[in-house]
């Protein structure tokens, strides 16, 4: 567990498990971090029209979007857990977020790096 920003009253507890937003996690660090539901639609979040299709994102909001995906995982010190779905409740498939193929290419090679399927 990190310690950070807490609200009045919250205390601190060790080896304990925070569950936070991105942009909450901003000036944190903790050993594990693991960064859930990282696919199209979510990371980055892109509203739907009523048709289902998602709005396309300005070069602006894009980028926003990108640094809190980098600000989640660099606040992992040792270990970061990146996942996503590969179908929703309806059965549907599921894109991983487009940023997941950036951060793959930013990391350093390592035999620790693992897929599960």
């Amino acid at each position: 567990a990190g310690k950070g920003r807490r609200s009045e009253g919250e205390k601190d507890i060790p080896d304990a498990v925070n569950l936070m937003t991105l942009h909450r996690s901003k000036g944190l660090e903790f050993e594990a971090v693991f960064l859930i539901n990282a696919e199209e639609g979510s990371l980055p979040y892109l509203m739907r029209q009523r048709s289902g299709m998602f709005v396309k994102l300005t070069p602006k909001r894009e980028a926003e979007e990108r640094r809190l995906c980098y600000v989640g995982c660099t606040r992992a010190k040792t270990r970061l857990f990146l996942t996503y779905r590969r179908k929703d409740s309806s059965r549907c498939e599921v894109s991983p977020s487009p940023f997941l193929r950036d951060v793959r290419q930013a990391l350093p090679p390592s035999d620790d790096i693992v897929r599960y399927a």
